[in-house]
């Protein structure tokens, strides 16, 4: 599980051009449109595109404060701001995991407000993708993400799309905070048996998390990219948590070898899904996640078949 730690968002939402009606005017109006001006300016300027890679340099922060502060300021107005999205209208965001129109009129508000906090989330994922020192514990920041993004699915409408996608970002939130904290323990725990506990616990915390996610994948079509991306993601945590738990297990039942190899046999039967298939040269960054992915898979057979070379030997002779 150790590379289980990247969430894959294609780009970060940009807020398109939008007009406030003539029926909404006044002062909370004004500041609104102006401060939704400004984030526009600054997503744009800060994170053009994360397609190609991530920019560890930049710091997010201000934009987070930004971010934090419109969201705020939406809450207090949101009985003000009652403007509707007509069906059929463009959208006031731009993502690829939303359409550009929808056949059914929505809430501005409530689309504002989802798509302030995906924002929020994913630059809480890339500031815990990032370890940056000043971050105290990543585990929780991984927990912060899945928090705005729960936020963002209570807000955004079921029939936009983007909701069961949210809902797979935020699972996937969760099981990165449990490989951080596998990584917390394992720099913090002595004893070889107590790793092992806390890391299977976990691990078959983090494959509840992705079966619960798994639920979703019905919603996204076959021409939907992103959501295909999604679906190989998911399929391979599921598929990495799994193998997590059963090494944790060879581990802890060392000293019943029979038992041990039987994990180790059903570490060696297991396969990533079928790759998906995008445009390579426009998803440079999605493409690394996959080969670690199916590197750390890799290492996983390895010590699996590592392991059962060295005792298999052993067990025929206690068993003759």
């Amino acid at each position: 599980m150790k590379h289980l730690d990247m969430l894959w968002f294609a780009e970060m939402p940009q807020p398109a051009e939008w007009t406030p009606p003539k029926s909404l005017s006044g002062e909370p109006m004004v500041e609104i449109a102006a401060r939704r001006g400004r984030i526009k300016s600054k997503l744009a300027e800060v994170l053009p595109s994360t397609n190609q890679g991530r920019d560890d340099t930049v710091d997010l922060k201000p934009l987070e404060d930004s971010l934090t502060t419109y969201l705020q300021l939406l809450e207090i107005h949101q009985n003000v701001v009652n403007s509707t999205v007509e069906a059929n209208q463009p959208l006031p965001w731009k993502h690829s995991s939303i359409p550009q129109s929808v056949p059914l009129s929505l809430s501005w508000i409530s689309m504002e407000r989802g798509m302030i906090a995906l924002c929020l989330a994913c630059i809480s994922a890339l500031l815990a993708e990032k370890r940056d020192p000043s971050v105290v514990c990543v585990r929780d920041v991984w927990r912060k993400a899945a928090g705005y993004l729960n936020l963002a699915a209570s807000f955004l409408p079921h029939h936009l799309g983007v909701h069961s996608t949210v809902q797979v970002w935020m699972h996937l939130c969760i099981v990165y905070a449990h490989t951080a904290e596998m990584s917390n323990v394992e720099n913090a725990e002595e004893c070889n048996d107590q790793i092992a506990r806390y890391h299977s616990a976990l691990s078959r915390s983090a494959h509840s998390e992705c079966l619960a996610a798994h639920s979703y994948l019905s919603n996204f079509s076959s021409s939907y990219i992103l959501g295909q991306q999604l679906r190989w993601l998911l399929l391979a945590s599921t598929c990495l948590c799994k193998i997590t738990f059963w090494w944790n297990e060879v581990e802890l039942y060392a000293k019943r070898p029979q038992v041990a190899l039987v994990l180790c046999n059903a570490i060696l039967k297991t396969k990533l899904p079928m790759p998906p298939q995008y445009p390579h040269r426009s998803n440079v960054l999605y493409t690394k996640v996959m080969q670690s992915m199916v590197a750390s898979h890799h290492e996983a057979l390895k010590l699996a078949m590592d392991y059962k070379s060295a005792n298999l030997m052993q067990v025929e002779k206690d068993g003759t």
